[in-house]
């Protein structure tokens, strides 16, 4: 790794498969990255505050034995709460993506309540019954608290690629509908799933007719953290959607986009980064 003024750790765990993609977007926004074993946080090894931005990547992080995310959740949340607190005190950013999302909620980076609180929030089996990799719709619904999501068009297109990306909240099977209401209120919610027109759509429309396959609540895609903004969990891939000829309608008649949609969320990371770090 050249040393320069802002790092990026992208954390790597057993069965982490993302690194290409999560490398060349840190590295076109400027970052300067390295892959950090979560064994190597563990023991000492690394330690996160040489960084200033986490990026907890996806794939499938120890076989996603126990649930998605699990485990690398647990040792985060059991092992780890302390650096992790302190990383997040001091204003550095943590962007978590698909298995990465999984593990922030497991760990209980991502809940309605605060860092480290009761969990609240969790990824479960798509309604569809199986893996879906293909680009879905996205809405930027966040009134400005998502540092990462600020400035970025209204409507977006990414690649999911997940077999359990059903964001499901405490009481949701038994129709209790406060933790969403607290996600919402706290302007937590920064993506939803929409159609290709960019309209919104039902909440209670069957998944099959929805642009969402993984039946979340309210169609959430992506969430962040209460307090700061600095958190941003999702299960669409935007490291995957920094070229704009990485998306089959580059031929469009509108010609391609000059860049994808995904990179504008790394450009707001360093843009962050330059102005607080």
């Amino acid at each position: 790794m050249v040393m320069g003024r802002y790092k990026c750790a992208i954390l790597s765990a057993p069965g982490a498969n993302c690194y290409r993609e999560s490398r060349e977007a840190v590295r076109k926004a400027g970052f300067d990255h390295k892959d950090v074993h979560i064994y190597d946080l563990l023991e000492g090894r690394e330690n996160l505050e040489a960084y200033d931005f986490l990026f907890m990547q996806g794939g499938f992080s120890f076989g996603d034995y126990v649930r998605a995310g699990g485990i690398e959740g647990a040792l985060i949340r059991e092992k780890m709460a302390d650096d992790f607190r302190k990383f997040y005190e001091n204003g550095k950013l943590t962007l978590a993506v698909c298995n990465g999302f999984q593990a922030a909620v497991q760990a209980g980076l991502l809940t309605s309540e605060g860092l480290f609180e009761e969990r609240d929030v969790t990824l479960y089996y798509n309604d569809c019954g199986n893996f879906r990799d293909y680009p879905v719709h996205l809405q930027n619904v966040n009134s400005g608290k998502s540092i990462f999501a600020r400035g970025m068009d209204d409507t977006i297109r990414l690649p999911m690629r997940n077999g359990q990306g059903k964001l499901i909240t405490r009481g949701f099977y038994e129709g209790d509908k406060d933790v969403v209401n607290h996600l919402f209120g706290n302007d937590q919610v920064v993506f939803v799933y929409v159609d290709p027109e960019g309209n919104q759509l039902n909440p209670d429309v069957d998944y099959r007719r929805s642009c969402d396959p993984t039946g979340s609540v309210s169609h959430i895609a992506g969430i962040c953290d209460k307090e700061k903004g600095t958190i941003l969990g999702m299960m669409p891939h935007p490291e995957c959607a920094i070229d704009p000829f990485t998306d089959e309608l580059w031929t469009s008649e509108d010609g391609p986009k000059e860049e994808g949609d995904g990179f504008k969320i790394f450009t707001n990371a360093m843009d962050y980064c330059k102005g607080n770090l």
